[in-house]
């Protein structure tokens, strides 16, 4: 019968009481680490939400949360910022120190106990996880941050970076190069004057110059540090207090230094618990927190985002913290809360129902389903219509509301627990209206426990009743709960009740009582009578009629329940309670009159009343791995104490040999009470001597004896046994004054004493006659004495003995009554009724094989054989004493019960009917006569001295020995016994031949067979030989594979001798169990090692089909061994073997292409353009990338020498590019200063161009170069046009300004048109200043003959003079006006020569002219 414990188990284990702060991830370690151990994880199979807190947003269970930190945090996410949303007292706290120490210690035991927490969530995750941190294998560097306190973040995140690194062997000189300024004044303050030093301890509130150091150097305090540095200043000491890093230095300097390949940590992990109350604290305070603290940390983040992962725990939306901000710092807020909201969040559902679902472990999943299919589905429908009904607030829920997830959490989920079990306590626990959600799983806890016994066909409809989880304990709190004022006190009234009319009130009547009370917690809604008693049946798992009926009792004959018909529900009747008086009445009454003497006595007489502990029998696997399926393999108790333990051991090894009927106990398991004024070590050896001294006494050196000392030290036991008897011993005074307390004490007295003597009993102060160590559990111990007393047991495989109603001692009894008078064969077997058939197949054809193949019973069967032989032996030479015989086999090492015993009799005797008889007291009767007075109608009376004297004798010489020698033949399964028997057979030919043709068929037959016996054990030895031959040979060259060759061929041995197990040897089975087993594991421990050196001889296409075919043959040879882990392993390693070589194909071809790739490109640098560099040093990287993959996965040869040409390769390319760039640079960067190195940036601008052809830069050395070929285009034009004079030359250099200065605009050059104009003019102005030099320079030279001069000359010169050139400048000019001057003057002086000279340079005409103008004048 399946109980409810066979099936299911209540994961307490799981549970850890207590709130949980995040910061113990620095402050107490054990603590973190047992916290995280315990997180109940739960998955998507039963997320029992559809929505986050009716919302539109879909919920999250914490197994995918938890999968989707931990894929960000190894590189598989896409968002560094992760916000996990939950209600107050959810677990936030408890899952961040749960993902702080899975990621802190992936390999660590808290965190394969978080992984497997994720994988009894959900299996297929739980892989995951592991497969994300087996790929990773780092930790993550965790800062938990607790938002509760008030701490500046930088100072905190810094302070906690650097203990981390310190606690995991790290040097944390980078960190603290962040912010030199702690350790500098650190430095500053150890070289001061210790007076000075003193006063700055005291400043700073540290006792001494040591801790304050620390605070400096390793905490970074600012506290302490503003009130050093304040101290310094007023002193006059110079301190910068400027020098103070930033979130982002700081997350740089962490990821840059530890994260990353070759580096401890794969990245920094920020869990931020409380969020939202730092964001609080953070925008009031920002003095304290740091100036936009949120926002660096978030900017920081973001830069960092490779390798750093925010993860924040809030209550509810950022942007509810709006409205608790005050109102002057809202703006501030917001600006973090926009930037935060964005993140990915996770709204993670949190209801305790899904968190029950994940606490029931499903022992036998396949058993649970097929009670749902019986007629889950219509209970489901019908629980789910009716808890509507009557509990309209379960409708707030989606889980109760959803009938998808009602079906799937609440009820498959929740099972066994009924859907009104699960709102109960559900409802209890909500907003802890009455319990604590840890109280609420301390009761669930004790709800299984106390129903794990429980057979599962027993349960009530739906699952175990809302009653049953109305505990003693949770009614002291609900007691509790209404002295406090709330919600009535109707359970002070249930327990008035009970403690009044226990007697009086059965099973049923009580659990109506405890419905009523659950039905106003629960505030059940009833239209009527009938509805609020179908509402009761429902709570109580009793039917309606029942319940009905019950009530009609509790209501009209003992007046405890009445009927509200207004507001329709029951109510309980009852009255106060006394109670301190009573707990002091007890008190005084044991203290006059009990004392540990009195303990000692009252143990053997009251512990049973307390506790079933010492009283049930103690249980074991004995029979079970024999195959024996009566009940007598267990320890029966009895209680003792050191007073009387030696007569104790007398009687019991007296009596335990008489322990022999199917249903007794071979074992005694004896509890000694032990008084707290004796030493347990001077107990302890008392008893072993005087149990040791009992055995030798009566000749045994074992008995199936167990004693277990419960030493009382501080006889919490012993007032719990004198409270007790105290309490039996009322008068009725007494009684009646008490009467309201006397059973609930009762109860907390049973409770109580279960718990310490198990407490006493795990003290393992345990005694038995063996000397190796016992194991931990009472019926592991109880399996090694059996095991090592009764080593020769045999099976006795029939049903029917488990239950007082059995029939099957009396269906063995009448087996032993026919064999006894040969009245078994197998057609009489045939004939019987099914239940005997089947009985008589299972146990005397299947197990015993006491049947030839022509039905009669063998002389020897093969499990009987080893009994029978000798027998035979004793019965030939002296007669064999079959009561004698019949007790042996009952005791050790058959330990065969009386009626197995009787039938192994029978067999014996019915193989010999014919060939024996019975010497009753000297008279000489066959069996069958014998065996009529032997049985009478009750098996009961059956004992051994039932057979009396009677002695089995052989009946002289046989008158056909062949028939003896057939028949023992025939029956013989051994291939080592049918070898010899040719030779027997051979022997009786020799006295007596053969006579009858059936004989002779038989003896063929029979030596054809022994030959085939033969055949297999030549077979068998020659495999054997050479197993053991390779084994030798592969332990001496270390081959393991032919050591596995070796296994599997013992492997083949032991399945051999399994197959046909009375073929061969009994100890065959053993040995090479054995040998198999060790070498088994041999392999196991090989394996790994041995994998790694398997890899092609080749890399062609014949040498992996040839390593695949080898594979295959080791894989074949493991899949016999049944290392299914070893066979994956293989064919995982072979994939990646015969992929490894098409890799190194590829890897060897891309090596190939880089080289090839190097040697035509490195001697062309030199003239490659600045785009063909960038494309080769582009190229360079990628393939520096590519050998770097290979470089990690396969390092093959010449690879450091191409990684090394390409890197320098890569560095030449880098090289050039940055001399084309430093070029570039130079050329942009020049300011010309004349016209000379205005041409030379142009000669330059031409010879840059063409390397940078079709670059970024292209189109603005075009544009330089056009602008400056430009410029001394249009210079030189200015220059050339000596026409202009100066006022016309200033306004062509304007013009030629304006021109450029658009030029370079419109081009954005960075040139500067002010520094070219100045350089332009000046020129210009130097060069017209030169011409103009020049010109009057000649202008004097001529001017030096003018004396000499005719006045033609004189007058040519002045002509000249007049002419003038327009670049004559203002100084020359007035030269110029004095040399006219002078011509003038000595024209006039040669004025008539000149007036002559002047005339004969007229034309004619001029000249008529000129003498008609000379006469007028003249005239006039």
């Amino acid at each position: 019968m399946t109980a409810l414990g066979d099936i299911i188990r209540f994961r307490d284990d799981k549970l850890f009481y207590g709130a949980v702060d995040v910061s113990w991830f620095f402050r107490d370690r054990a603590k973190s680490r047992a916290a995280a151990t315990a997180f109940v994880f739960h998955g998507p199979r039963y997320h029992g939400v559809r929505q986050y807190e009716n919302s539109e947003h879909k919920a999250t269970d914490t197994a995918s949360f938890a999968l989707g930190v931990l894929q960000q945090c190894c590189g598989k996410g896409e968002q560094p910022f992760k916000m996990a949303v939950s209600g107050y007292g959810t677990g936030k706290s408890h899952l961040a120190l749960a993902l702080a120490e899975l990621l802190h210690e992936p390999e660590g035991e808290p965190g394969n106990a978080v992984c497997a927490g994720i994988a009894d969530a959900d299996a297929a995750m739980g892989r995951e996880c592991r497969i994300l941190l087996n790929e990773q294998h780092k930790p993550s560097l965790v800062i938990p941050l607790n938002g509760m306190n008030e701490f500046p973040l930088m100072s905190e995140i810094t302070r906690r970076a650097l203990e981390l690194l310190r606690a995991d062997g790290h040097d944390g000189a980078p960190i603290e190069r962040v912010r030199p300024r702690f350790i500098d004044v650190a430095t500053l303050i150890e070289k001061l004057d210790i007076k000075i030093k003193h006063e700055i301890c005291q400043e700073a509130g540290k006792p001494n110059l040591e801790t304050l150091i620390t605070a400096l150097r390793k905490d970074q305090d600012e506290t302490v540090y503003k009130a050093v540095a304040e101290y310094l200043i007023n002193l006059g000491l110079p301190i910068d207090v400027g020098q103070n890093g930033s979130l982002q230095d700081l997350f740089i300097s962490i990821t840059e230094n530890y994260c990353g390949e070759g580096k401890p940590y794969k990245n920094v992990v920020i869990l931020f618990d409380e969020f939202g109350k730092y964001l609080e604290f953070a925008t009031g305070k920002p003095y304290i927190a740091g100036s936009g603290a949120l926002q660096e940390l978030y900017e920081a983040v973001q830069v960092c985002s490779q390798y750093v992962c925010f993860v924040g725990f809030i209550q509810f939306e950022l942007k509810s913290y709006l409205q608790r901000i005050n109102a002057q710092y809202r703006n501030e807020a917001q600006r973090y809360i926009t930037r935060y909201d964005n993140t990915e969040k996770y709204y993670l559902s949190t209801n305790f129902e899904t968190l029950i679902a994940h606490l029931i472990e499903r022992k036998d999943s396949e058993f649970i389903e097929n009670q749902f299919m019986k007629n889950g589905e219509k209970n489901i429908e019908t629980a789910y219509l009716y808890i509507r009904q009557f509990f309209p607030e379960t409708q707030h829920s989606a889980i109760w509301k959803d009938q998808e997830l009602f079906g799937r959490v609440v009820c498959r989920g929740g099972w066994p627990l009924s859907p009104f079990a699960l709102w109960f306590i559900s409802f209890l626990a909500s907003g802890s209206r009455f319990l604590q959600g840890r109280s609420a799983l301390s009761l669930l806890r004790e709800l299984f426990g106390n129903l794990a016994a429980q057979p599962v066909n027993e349960m009530p409809r739906g699952g175990i009743a809302a009653v049953e989880l109305l505990t003693d304990s949770l009614r002291e709190e609900l007691i509790a709960s209404e002295e406090s004022g709330n919600q009535g006190a109707i359970t002070h009234t249930l327990t008035s009740i009970l403690n009044r009319h226990c007697g009086r009130l059965g099973h049923e009547a009580v659990n109506i009582l405890k419905a009523i009370v659950i039905a106003e917690k629960l505030r059940m809604a009833a239209k009527s009578r009938e509805d609020a008693v179908r509402g009761l049946s429902w709570l109580s798992g009793i039917s309606s009629d029942i319940v009905q009926k019950e009530l009609q009792n509790l209501q009209y004959n003992l007046n405890l329940v009445e009927w509200d018909d207004t507001l329709c529900y029951f109510d309980l009747l009852g009255d106060a309670i006394p109670k301190t008086q009573f707990i002091s009445f007890l008190h005084q009454r044991r203290r006059n009159e009990y004392n540990s003497m009195t303990y000692e006595k009252l143990f053997t007489s009251t512990v049973d009343h307390l506790t079933d502990l010492t009283n049930k029998d103690v249980e074991t696997s004995f029979g079970e791995e024999h195959n024996i399926r009566t009940r007598e393999w267990r320890f029966a108790s009895k209680k003792t104490n050191m007073d009387v333990i030696s007569h104790m051991f007398h009687m019991t090894i007296s009596e335990y040999s008489a322990h022999i009927g199917p249903d007794e106990a071979k074992g005694c398991i004896i509890y000694c009470y032990v008084r707290s004024d004796i030493y347990i070590e001077d107990a302890m050896n008392k008893v072993r001597k005087d149990f040791r001294g009992e055995l030798s006494q009566q000749g045994l050196r074992h008995a199936p004896i167990f004693i277990i000392l419960l030493h009382d030290a501080d006889e919490k036991l012993g007032n719990l046994l004198a409270d007790y008897d105290i309490l039996q011993k009322l008068n009725q005074t007494e009684k009646s004054k008490f009467a309201n307390l006397v059973p609930s004490y009762e109860e907390s007295l049973c409770r109580n004493a279960e718990n310490v003597v198990h407490q006493l009993i795990k003290e393992r102060h345990w005694i038995t006659s063996l000397h190796e160590e016992l194991p931990q559990r009472l019926g592991s111990v109880g399996l090694a004495i059996f095991e090592h007393i009764y080593t020769n047991v045999v099976p006795f495989p029939m049903d029917g003995f488990n239950t007082a109603n059995g029939n099957g001692p009396k269906t063995a009894y009448d087996f032993a009554r026919k064999l006894f008078h040969g009245k078994l064969t197998f057609d009489d077997v045939q004939a019987m009724n099914s239940s005997e058939k089947n009985r008589a197949v299972t146990l005397l054809k299947n197990n015993w094989q006491i049947f030839s193949p022509s039905g009669s019973v063998k002389r020897f069967p093969e499990p009987l054989r080893p009994i029978f032989s000798r027998w035979d032996k004793v019965s030939q030479s002296e007669g064999l004493v079959l009561g004698d015989k019949y007790e042996e086999i009952m005791r050790p090492p058959y330990g065969m019960n009386s009626l197995a015993a009787l039938l192994a009799m029978g067999v014996y005797l019915a193989a010999r009917l014919d060939k024996h008889h019975i010497n009753d007291n000297g008279r000489a009767i066959s069996i069958q006569e014998w065996a009529s007075s032997l049985f009478s109608d009750n098996w009961k009376k059956f004992a051994s001295h039932s057979f009396g004297n009677a002695r089995l004798i052989p009946s002289g010489e046989s008158s056909n020995q062949w028939s003896e020698l057939f028949d023992e033949w025939e029956s013989c399964l051994s291939y080592q016994q049918l070898r010899e028997f040719p030779e027997k057979a051979e022997a009786l030919r020799k006295v007596s031949p053969i006579t009858t043709a059936e004989d002779m068929e038989r003896y063929i037959a029979l030596k054809t067979r022994s030959e085939e016996a033969q055949k297999e054990w030549n077979k068998f030895m020659e495999l054997c030989a050479k197993a053991e031959n390779q084994q030798d040979v592969a332990e001496q060259k270390g081959d393991f594979s032919l050591y596995l060759a070796s296994t599997a061929n013992f492997n083949k041995l032991f399945n051999i001798v399994n197959s046909k197990p009375g073929c061969w040897p009994a100890e065959y089975s053993a040995r090479y169990g054995d040998i198999l087993g060790k070498m088994r594991q041999q392999v196991i421990a090989a394996f790994p090692d041995w994998l790694d050196t398997l890899a092609p001889r080749a890399a062609t296409l014949d040498g992996i089909a040839e390593f695949k075919k080898k594979m295959a043959g080791y894989q074949e040879k493991l899949s016999g061994l049944s290392l299914d882990a070893q066979v994956r392993q293989m064919e995982k390693a072979t994939k990646e073997a015969c992929h490894n070589i098409e890799v190194i194909g590829k890897y060897k071809n891309r090596m190939m292409e880089v080289n090839n790739w190097i040697t035509e490109n490195k001697n062309t640098l030199s003239t490659s353009t600045f785009v063909a560099l960038q494309s080769s040093l582009k190229t360079a990287k990628e393939y520096a990338k590519s050998l770097s993959v290979i470089a990690r996965n396969k390092p093959l040869e010449g690879l450091s020498e191409l990684r090394e040409n390409l890197s320098n390769y890569q560095k030449n390319i880098e090289i050039h590019i940055a001399k084309l760039q430093e070029r570039l640079a130079k050329i942009f960067t020049i300011t010309p200063s004349s016209r000379e190195d205005t041409e030379k940036l142009l000669q330059c601008l031409n010879m840059i161009e063409p390397f940078f052809e079709r670059s970024n830069n292209a189109e603005d050395i075009i544009n330089l170069k056009n602008t400056i070929e430009l410029i001394l285009r249009r210079w030189q034009t200015i220059i050339n046009d000596t026409n202009l004079d100066n006022n016309m030359i200033e306004i062509e250099l304007k013009n030629f300004k304006s021109e450029i200065e658009q030029h370079i605009e419109n081009n954005e050059l960075q040139l500067n048109i002010n520094d070219i104009y100045m350089m332009i003019n000046n020129d210009v102005l130097r060069y017209r200043k030169e011409l103009s030099l020049r010109w009057l320079v000649n202008a004097r030279e001529k001017c030096k003959n003018l004396s000499n001069m005719t006045v033609y000359d004189a007058n040519m010169l002045l002509s000249s003079l007049r002419s003038a050139p327009a670049y004559l400048i203002e100084k020359d000019k007035v030269d110029l006006d004095s040399l006219r001057k002078n011509v003038r003057e000595y024209l006039e002086q040669q004025k008539i020569e000149w007036l002559v000279q002047e005339y004969n340079s007229l034309s004619k005409v001029q000249q008529q002219i000129f003498l008609q103008r000379l006469i007028e004048a003249s005239n006039g």
